[in-house]
């Protein structure tokens, strides 16, 4: 019975992870490309540690930023993958998705001055510029949405600064808390993000 309940336990998980991580995303895709094509998308994620998953405070906190590219070759073998591939090489975002993404990474490093995720050159992200935080990487939304696209995921969730500071809620003003007066993370971050693409724009 305890092993029948892991594994239903287990399948649940996993028909989530597929649903969010790939029929959500691909509807998304979808209703962007009929609907509007944006000059730009922003995809906000909140990002952890692997340790999360045991429900792991940690003391080490950093932020990433992703543009789409890097396909592996066992990728594009899939036909849907070396489509979106060819799209977003005719399409030309990375001028736009570099300019913002540094823009982005200045704000960000005023909010909280931290160092990059170490992903080093691997086969499966790679460093665009001479930006430490900011990467290329073949991911769902950013291969599907059409138009340049951003992926931001600063900060550990599982950061104690963090997670004190996404437990504080949005509020108005300044307030006590993860050891300093600080606005709310969610307007730190909406803030950044805005002035970083008014500021490339402009």
């Amino acid at each position: 019975q305890k092993r029948l309940a892991f594994f239903q336990k287990l399948i649940n998980w996993r028909a989530e992870l597929y649903f969010y991580r790939r029929a959500e995303i691909a509807q998304r895709a979808e209703n962007i490309r009929k609907e509007f094509l944006p000059d730009l998308n922003i995809c906000n994620h909140f990002n952890a540690t692997e340790r999360s998953g045991a429900h792991e405070i940690v003391k080490d906190n950093r932020h990433a930023f992703f543009v789409n590219g890097c396909y592996g070759p066992d990728e594009v073998v899939n036909p849907m993958t070396r489509f979106f591939l060819f799209s977003k090489l005719l399409e030309q975002p990375l001028d736009i998705e570099m300019a913002v993404g540094d823009a982005i990474t200045a704000k960000m490093q005023q909010i909280a001055k931290l160092p990059p995720v170490k992903y080093g050159q691997e086969k499966y992200q790679r460093r665009v510029n001479d930006n430490p935080y900011l990467y290329a990487r073949n991911l769902a939304a950013s291969r599907q949405y059409p138009g340049p696209c951003l992926i931001l995921e600063p900060f550990y969730m599982n950061n104690t600064w963090t997670a004190q500071r996404l437990g504080a809620g949005d509020y108005d003003g300044v307030r006590s808390v993860a050891g300093g007066s600080y606005r709310s993370i969610f307007r730190d971050h909406a803030d950044a993000v805005a002035d970083a693409i008014i500021e490339t724009y402009g």
